[in-house]
């Protein structure tokens, strides 16, 4: 997947720029736009000049309001893929890899020369005034 309707993905230089591109629902999460996250961080994670990701959110009210509750009452649940149940999407940000896999998905024994970062929409915070 690299067109997203939910999210616009962007490459500057080594900073890669995911931004939930929902702002008339706050940009809760909903089954499309988890997938598409799902999808923007693999292909983050699998860029070698992608170094830092950031996660950020359009319009003025909010970042991320949540799962979008409006998709969950119509009856529009996440997807986790053939065979998968949801939760398997759950935890450390990462799929696990199925069972019969013989490596884990994520070596989490060495730190990830990687950083990501997520931001809030709207005008950055008031700086802290100088001690007396």
């Amino acid at each position: 997947m690299s067109d997203y309707g939910h999210l616009i993905y962007q490459q500057r230089g080594p900073v890669t720029v995911i931004t939930i591109n929902r702002p008339e629902r706050m940009n809760a999460i909903g089954p499309q736009t988890h997938r598409e996250l799902i999808d923007a961080w693999d292909r983050f994670r699998a860029d070698e000049s992608a170094l830092v990701g950031v996660l950020t959110g359009a319009g003025e009210q909010a970042f991320c309001a949540g799962g979008d509750l409006k998709a969950a009452f119509a009856g529009e649940l996440v997807d986790a893929g053939p065979g998968r149940p949801a939760d398997a999407l759950i935890g450390n940000g990462h799929r696990p890899l199925p069972a019969e896999s013989p490596a884990p998905a994520v070596d989490t024994s060495q730190p990830s020369p990687r950083k990501t970062a997520a931001k809030r929409p709207g005008k950055p915070p008031e700086p802290a005034p100088a001690p007396a």
